[in-house]
C-alpha cells in the first residue's frame, strides 16, 4: 500500500497511519493530519444555511440543530490533532 492521499504534520503513529489508511481504503479522496487550531468557524455559515439552503433544519447535521461556531471553537480547543477526511 502507498501513501497516497496521506498527508499531514510531523511524526505519525503506526496506529495512525494505519487509520489514515484504513479512510483511504473505504474510499476516502484524502486523509490528513490537522491541528484543530487551524478549523475556521464562521458565523456566516448559520446565515448561508438558513436563507440559502431548502434543507435548513431537516436534519440534525443543519443548522438550528448543529452546534453554534462558538460551541464548535470550544470543543475544538479540547482537542490536540484532528484528521480532516475528504469524501469520494
Amino acid at each position: 500500500m502507498t501513501d497516497r492521499g496521506v498527508k499531514g504534520r510531523g511524526k505519525k503513529s503506526p496506529a495512525t497511519k494505519n487509520l489514515l489508511k484504513r479512510f483511504l481504503e473505504e474510499g476516502a479522496v484524502r486523509a490528513e493530519i490537522i491541528s484543530p487550531r487551524d478549523v475556521a468557524t464562521g458565523s456566516w455559515v448559520r446565515w448561508k444555511c438558513q436563507f440559502g439552503c431548502g434543507g435548513y433544519g431537516s436534519t440534525l447535521m443543519c443548522p438550528p440543530h448543529a452546534p453554534t461556531p462558538e460551541e464548535t471553537r470550544r470543543m475544538l480547543g479540547e482537542y490536540r490533532t484532528g484528521i480532516l477526511v475528504e469524501g469520494g
